[in-house]
């Protein structure tokens, strides 16, 4: 009696039954549909046998493609993700290689990845190393009245290697600090630089140790700056001669001394040239006057020349 009621009007239950089965496969579609996306890794150029280094690579990143049910896709995380390629056992050479992918296990059978750039391009070389002196650098200009001290460095040498042509091309090591008139001592683990003549820096080589202890003070240096120089002349020549021209050489000189002072200073004057009484030209070296706190870049005096010449009789 029960299988008789259960099998009354089944073709209406077996359409509702199969639209119930549609229904639900489309809402969980809708749901969770089949997508696919993309993602950009940095490409692993993996290890390749002792005494071998990886140079080169024609691209340093590779774009994967991913599909698969949404829930699965934004499950997946790109630190989860490795792209790699194969070289344990090539020796020197420019190769061809295959772009591989891995997964989490967890989702290696439910989203399918694959690079959008099946190979990429990889130089290897024979390995190499160098040691090389470190030199220290200041990344700004000092201000005025501040010059940087001898510099300390530990280790002063470190070893450098990676692939022979690109170990080849590096110029010199360098630490850079930046000390200020606010923070004038500096006392830090700076981490190594390596440059080629061009001063650009060079990658791909290991560094070690990779940093330095530098040790660089900043200490109070005189500023200097050009100025004019003035000559003092007194007296008058013999009437009726008269002055017609006064010259220096140099007509500037290079004073040093504390940036305050240097800015209210724009000439020097030089001691008194007595001109009196005078018929011919007058051609003396005379002394600087120097303000205090100042000094003089070089001879401490300058030629002055004061020409005289007839003047009209009345």
């Amino acid at each position: 009696m029960a299988l008789r009621g259960l099998l009354k009007n089944w073709p209406y239950k077996l359409l509702a039954l199969g639209a119930a089965i549609i229904l639900t496969t489309y809402v969980h579609g809708e749901r969770n549909p089949w997508v696919s996306t993309t993602m950009d890794l940095r490409l692993d150029p993996g290890k390749p046998q002792k005494g071998y280094v990886v140079t080169s690579l024609s691209q340093d990143t590779v774009t994967i493609s991913l599909e698969g049910l949404k829930a699965d896709v934004d499950g997946v995380k790109p630190s989860e993700v490795r792209a790699w390629i194969d070289v344990p056992k090539l020796q020197t050479g420019t190769y061809s290689l295959p772009v591989r992918v891995s997964l989490p296990q967890a989702l290696e059978r439910k989203v399918a990845a694959r690079p959008t750039v099946p190979t990429v391009s990889a130089t290897i070389e024979g390995l190499s190393s160098r040691v090389l002196p470190i030199e220290a650098r200041i990344k700004t200009s000092p201000p005025i009245g501040y010059a940087p001290g001898e510099p300390s460095i530990t280790p002063s040498t470190v070893t450098v290697s990676g692939g022979s042509s690109v170990v080849e091309r590096i110029a010199r090591l360098v630490v850079v600090v930046d000390p200020t008139p606010l923070r004038p001592s500096v006392d830090d683990y700076v981490a190594i630089k390596a440059l080629d003549a061009r001063n650009e820096e060079v990658k791909g080589v290991e560094i070690t140790p990779a940093g330095a202890r530098v040790v660089l003070e900043l200490v109070e240096a005189p500023a200097s700056k050009s100025v004019f120089v003035s000559p003092t002349i007194v007296g008058q020549p013999q009437f009726p001669y008269r002055v017609a021209k006064v010259s220096v050489a140099p007509s500037s000189v290079t004073i040093k001394g504390k940036p305050e002072i240097l800015v209210g200073t724009s000439l020097i004057s030089t001691d008194d040239l007595d001109i009196t009484g005078a018929v011919a030209d007058v051609v003396r070296y005379v002394a600087l006057q120097v303000p205090p706190g100042l000094q003089i870049e070089g001879p401490g005096s300058v030629k002055v020349t004061v020409k005289v010449v007839p003047g009209p009789r009345t």
